[in-house]
């Protein structure tokens, strides 16, 4: 990818509302925390609801350079959050997601089977063969064959 056009994000939001592709004066954003951030929610709650407003448009906004290009000087804006950047515990804080302790896998989500393990003193996770193709000799024989089927991925629409 060498510009954000070129990205699989630009594409999608494209092809789902075209109309928002076919004005470039529409916003693509993105949103970037750095590590740990205490009570981010109190400054994320303003953001989302602005960028709510903002994905429904902003009527008569002024853009001086249209004179030679040959378009309206007052248009609607619309903008979009494509990408949030973030660490590991930043990943837990934005999304909601837990990433230390219980069900720490963003992949598998609360759904995870595991155990806790009273001679090792810490959580087990069971299922660690679910990877493995079905065929393959280290999932087992017979009552101990693990047949669960890998997870799907959680969709990252969950707050929609």
């Amino acid at each position: 990818m060498r510009l954000v056009v070129d990205s699989p994000a630009v594409r999608h939001v494209e092809q789902t509302w075209p109309e928002f592709g076919r004005d470039p004066r529409h916003l693509r954003f993105g949103l970037a925390s750095d590590g740990k951030v205490k009570n981010i929610d109190i400054y994320l709650e303003p953001l989302v609801e602005e960028l709510q407003h903002l994905w429904t448009g902003v009527d008569d906004v002024y853009d001086g350079r249209t004179e030679r290009i040959g378009r309206d000087r007052w248009f609607k804006i619309k903008g979009v959050l494509l990408w949030t950047m973030h660490d590991y515990p930043g990943f837990a804080q934005v999304l909601g997601f837990q990433t230390s302790r219980y069900a720490a896998c963003p992949t598998c989500g609360p759904a995870l089977p595991m155990a806790r393990s009273s001679h090792m003193s810490k959580q087990v996770y069971m299922s660690y063969f679910t990877y493995l193709p079905l065929d393959d000799p280290l999932r087992g024989t017979g009552a101990e064959r693990n047949t669960m089927e890998p997870p799907i991925p959680l969709d990252m629409n969950w707050w929609a």
